[in-house]
């Protein structure tokens, strides 16, 4: 089939680029609007200030991050020990790849709103902005009124009516919103390219690439994917000299301020290793065949589709034809190839080690976010074919392919009122309302933490891939709020010290001996355990020694009979155990060895000889202290 080419003339092009500020203007300003009103509806606005927590899946996890680093940041660090997990392990950036940004704005507001508070602030703001970045990068590569009306169109429903929608309501906030900037942050890098600009603008988007880098590391992803596809493919009309001030400013601002935060997390993660294979399955999935399934719509086991996706890809097809040399067309081409290396990226980089800590699957709508710029320009060269063109194959084809569009956005638009509705069908995210008081499941485990343990001993905690705490990861809550520490947790396929769904120091509970499960239990001076799987309730049910004593919905909850003490060598009181602040009283002995892994970095006030040794089989060593005074605080 011969499609007309849709070319625009110089004049066309300047003209038009002007006349459009205001109008984008308008746009992004009705985009919030509209954005406003149905977040607002979902959320509910009501609840912004109030102490209800934003708890669904992954943001409880988060805000545990935002506690350690408020802790944290009142002692000037941001790297510290935390005893409330894995017996002991380096917290703070370490492991914060999410929530930095609001753990970042909880500090500053905190004399205000409380971090609960801050949090829902943060991720209402963040669903508020992120459509509007669509018009603003239609924007930034000449597009006309029509193709940014189209595009802030694709935007919006996009955020709602695909697996972005479920990514942000499942605590992939910053995520999201990052990706959402990366479009128009590539675009803007890509008008500097065809335009050149003053120092001034490079330094910008240099300290901008820095703060959306720590707003979440995956944002150079795409950005990058897009500058190197832009520089193959329009070689010819490149000035180097404004490539080469782009490349020595822009990626060195981005980088240099964040080195403070990659650094560590890159030290501390290797030398606090997790000691089991890499068997999480988040984001890993491969799966060439979802590629296809998303792409019609099919939300089923792995595939998160779209009704839209489909409408955009054909659309996009029809922006591949603007065959025009101008920088819009090439840009238009450019986004093109971004959205297919992107899904291939998201279906197949899990079979490549070094690509499998992106979790590449998360990359699938950001592909689709990515074709909303050639699926804005194809919309009008589908509109200028249907009524213009020569040829009538390539007018009927137009017409039909406008037609399929229109009937899916109605149709996505009408799954937007879906999505925001309260009652009972069908959502791609969280129901509303995301905002919601703490379940009675966690109001069980917070009670029956308060009443049967105590801080002399650790809980064994069992946590759950399919979050069957209230639908969320609520470890880090439940030991915060009680003032517990837990083996397992905060998180499922961490470290050696966890248990989750049957799995237990890295091996399925049922294929550890009985003497070896009492001999962790004692390493780890576990006084209590809960859990909520038929294999693991099985087996404790049957070990000497462990004694139920509660249970509710799901969950069991057990006690190990046996003295608990956090010496393993010597004699002594744990005095207080908070971030960053382990305190030892009336310690006896020559020597001692306490039930707490050893990190490089920490140190002790008085100063003493803090040695490693290894216990068992976790591959992180435990500390062991020479000449120990009666009293001393340990600290990273």
């Amino acid at each position: 089939m011969a499609i007309d080419p849709v070319e625009n003339t110089p004049a066309q092009v300047e003209v038009s680029w002007v006349a459009e500020r205001g109008f984008t203007l308008v746009v992004i300003m009705g985009i919030l609007l509209v954005q406003f009103v149905l977040v607002s509806i979902s959320f509910p606005l009501d609840e912004l200030l109030s102490n209800k927590p934003l708890f669904h899946i992954d943001a409880a996890w988060h805000w545990y991050h935002i506690k350690i680093a408020e802790e944290l940041f009142r002692s000037g660090r941001i790297v510290g020990y935390d005893p409330a997990f894995n017996a002991g392990f380096p917290e703070g950036v370490t492991y914060n790849w999410s929530a930095k940004f609001p753990a970042a704005l909880a500090i500053l507001c905190g004399r205000w709103f409380s971090e609960i508070v801050v949090y829902k602030l943060y991720a209402f703001a963040s669903a508020l902005i992120a459509p509007a970045c669509v018009p603003l990068a239609l924007y930034f590569l000449r597009m006309k009124r029509g193709q940014i009306l189209a595009g802030a169109l694709f935007g919006i429903l996009l955020w709602w009516v695909s697996v972005f929608y479920w990514y942000h309501t499942a605590g992939m906030v910053s995520f999201v919103a990052a990706s959402y900037v990366a479009l128009p942050y590539l675009a803007k890098l890509l008008h500097y390219l065809q335009e050149g600009g003053g120092g001034g603008s490079l330094v910008g988007m240099g300290l901008l690439g820095a703060l959306a880098m720590f707003w979440h590391p995956m944002f150079p992803v795409p950005v990058a994917m897009g500058v190197s596809l832009y520089l193959a493919t329009s070689f010819q009309q490149l000035d180097f000299k404004r490539l080469r001030k782009l490349f020595a400013i822009v990626p060195v601002l981005a980088l240099l301020p964040n080195l403070l935060w990659l650094y560590p997390m890159y030290h501390f993660q290797k030398v606090f290793v997790p000691g089991i294979p890499d068997i999480s399955p988040y984001g890993k999935i491969v799966a060439a065949s979802d590629l296809w399934k998303e792409l019609v719509g099919i939300w089923a086991g792995n595939a998160h589709g779209s009704k839209l996706y489909a409408p955009m890809a054909l659309a996009a097809i029809w922006g591949w034809f603007a065959r025009g040399r101008s920088f819009t067309e090439r840009c238009g081409r450019v986004f093109a190839i971004l959205g297919l290396f992107l899904n291939t990226l998201a279906h197949l980089g899990g079979a490549i080690p070094f690509l499998r800590f992106l979790q590449p699957n998360r990359f699938a709508p950001v592909g689709y976010l990515a074709l909303c710029v050639p699926a804005s320009l194809g919309v009008y060269v589908a509109w200028e074919n249907s009524r213009t063109s020569h040829r009538a194959l390539a007018r009927w084809a137009a017409k039909m392919s406008l037609a399929v569009i229109v009937i899916m956005v109605v149709y996505s638009t009408n799954e937007v009122r879906q999505e925001v509705s309260w009652t009972h069908v069908g959502h791609y995210g969280a129901p509303p309302p995301e905002v919601r008081e703490l379940g009675e499941l966690s109001r069980w485990v917070l009670n029956w933490l308060e009443r049967d343990t105590s801080e002399q001993g650790r809980v064994l905690f069992e946590t759950s891939e399919a979050r069957i705490h209230d639908g969320a990861h609520m470890a880090g809550y439940y030991a915060h709020e009680s003032r517990r520490e837990f083996i397992g947790g905060p998180y499922p396929f961490a470290n050696f010290a966890g248990f989750w769904d049957a799995t237990a120091f890295g091996k399925p509970i049922e294929q550890i001996s009985q003497p070896t499960f009492s001999r962790y239990l004692d390493v780890y001076n576990v006084g209590w355990i809960l859990v909520h799987s038929t294999a693991a309730k099985r087996y404790l049910d049957n070990m000497p020694g462990v004694v139920p004593v509660a249970g509710y919905r799901e969950l069991k909850a057990y006690r190990y009979e046996r003295p608990l003490t956090y010496f393993l060598v010597g004699d002594g009181q744990v005095a207080e155990q908070r971030t960053n602040n382990l305190v030892l009283d009336n310690v006896a002995g020559s020597e001692i060895v306490i039930k707490f892994h050893y990190v490089p970095g920490i140190k002790s006030d008085p100063h003493t000889t803090i040695l490693a040794i290894r216990l068992m089989d976790d591959p992180n060593p435990f500390i062991r202290i020479l000449n120990p005074p009666k009293r001393l605080r340990l600290f990273m």
